[in-house]
């Protein structure tokens, strides 16, 4: 588990802890891991969760 960072989005910490969270899914396709994982974006002022990858998959906002 890769806890959230708890900033809110455009802030420098936010974009950095983006930035990781994107490179380790690069990883784990690109090394073909056997692992199953899943990215949920939840929180703000006007949303609550949305899933926004899961394995192999991309999910659209619409």
């Amino acid at each position: 588990m890769i806890a959230p960072d708890g900033s809110k989005e455009g802030w420098h910490e936010s974009d950095y802890c983006d930035k990781a969270r994107h490179e380790l899914i690069r990883f784990i396709k690109n090394r073909k891991l056997y692992v199953d994982y899943v990215e949920v974006a939840f929180g703000g002022d006007d949303k609550g969760a949305d899933l926004t990858a899961f394995n192999e998959e991309e999910v659209d906002d619409d």
